[in-house]
């Protein structure tokens, strides 16, 4: 299986760079109170968006090799285009359930920092975090998608 961590993660990775950069600067508490919500808010996106990724590859694994073992027992077509809708419904509820939950983090923790009166860029580290997040699940989505209609595609010739 193909993996884009090495590419996903250096973007924002910039960002948790940046963010670490402004600590040598940084001496107030609420700065570096600013700081730590940053650092966390940009981990806590990357873990999640890393979750969501390995989700929907299991489940496109998954719907493809049920795919393959529906062709090879002479199943319907009806019956392989199901599983492949399913498949495909699946991979896109998760990347949609994640990406809004993403938003919603991304939100607080701007908004937390908007109270500390942190440093902007502490702020567009946040939101570069949640963009690269959303690129990287459509991204994904999308490979996904393609994947389990290409397994169809093959199952039905």
């Amino acid at each position: 299986m193909h993996t884009t961590r090495s590419r996903f993660l250096s973007i924002p990775a910039l960002a948790t760079i940046a963010v670490s950069m402004l600590g040598a600067f940084a001496a107030p508490a609420a700065a570096q109170d600013g700081m730590r919500i940053a650092r966390a808010c940009v981990m806590q996106i990357q873990d999640a968006t890393e979750e969501a990724v390995t989700s929907q590859h299991q489940v496109t694994r998954r719907t493809i090799q049920a795919i393959r073992n529906a062709a090879e027992e002479g199943a319907p077509n009806r019956v392989i285009r199901a599983i492949a809708e399913n498949g495909l419904d699946r991979v896109h509820a998760i990347g949609v359930r994640n990406d809004s939950a993403i938003e919603e983090l991304a939100g607080e923790c701007v908004q937390r920092l908007r109270q500390l009166e942190a440093d902007r860029s502490l702020i567009n580290a946040v939101r570069i975090a949640a963009a690269r997040s959303d690129e990287h699940l459509e991204d994904s989505t999308r490979r996904s998608s393609r994947a389990i209609r290409g397994a169809l595609a093959r199952a039905l010739d």
